[in-house]
């Protein structure tokens, strides 16, 4: 039987009495709550009244303890650190920050780590891009451009860009780049 701090209560039943609702409850109405309940709250091992500021808090840390000893944000599938699953808290945050639900000091704290990146999809489309137009714009003659070496990495892109563009789900503006 595990004991649970009060910032991580699991949503189970004790017969009728629900402490993770309980909880939720206690911090909702904390302007409703008398000094004593709150000093008795507050005084509980782990509590906290505002549990979800404290995990991203947590997790963030985690996080750039991970990029300090890496030398980047850029964190691999499926990277667990210090217990923390750190790629599923990126995605969420970058999700979160897509829909306009980061504030400016989250926003603040990502753009601070080395090489952090709120759209790794669209950088890597990016820099395959320039890749390829580096190497495209060398100066060749007529005759030996179409004898352009790309890296295999590229010619599997160039391939999906071909194709994307044959099915019409290309957007105007990578059209327009290519």
């Amino acid at each position: 039987h595990k004991n649970y701090s009060y910032n991580e209560i699991p949503d189970l039943m004790i017969g009728d009495f629900n402490p993770a609702k309980w909880a939720s409850r206690q911090r909702l109405r904390k302007s409703e709550l008398s000094q004593k309940q709150i000093n008795a709250l507050s005084i509980l091992k782990d509590w906290t009244w505002s549990p979800r500021f404290d995990r991203f808090e947590t997790n963030f840390k985690v996080l750039q303890r991970w990029s300090a000893s890496n030398g980047k944000s850029n964190v691999p599938s499926k990277t667990k650190f210090e217990g923390i699953d750190l790629d599923t808290f990126i995605q969420r945050q970058r999700k979160r920050y897509g829909l306009g639900l980061l504030d400016s000091e989250q926003i603040l704290k990502f753009e601070s780590l080395p090489g952090w990146i709120w759209d790794p999809l669209e950088a890597n489309w990016t820099e395959n891009f320039l890749a390829v137009k580096i190497l495209s714009e060398k100066n060749l003659s007529d005759e030996d451009r179409g004898l352009i070496f790309y890296p295999q990495k590229l010619k599997g892109w160039i391939s999906q860009q071909r194709t994307m563009y044959t099915k019409g789900k290309i957007t105007d503006v990578r059209r327009n780049l290519l």
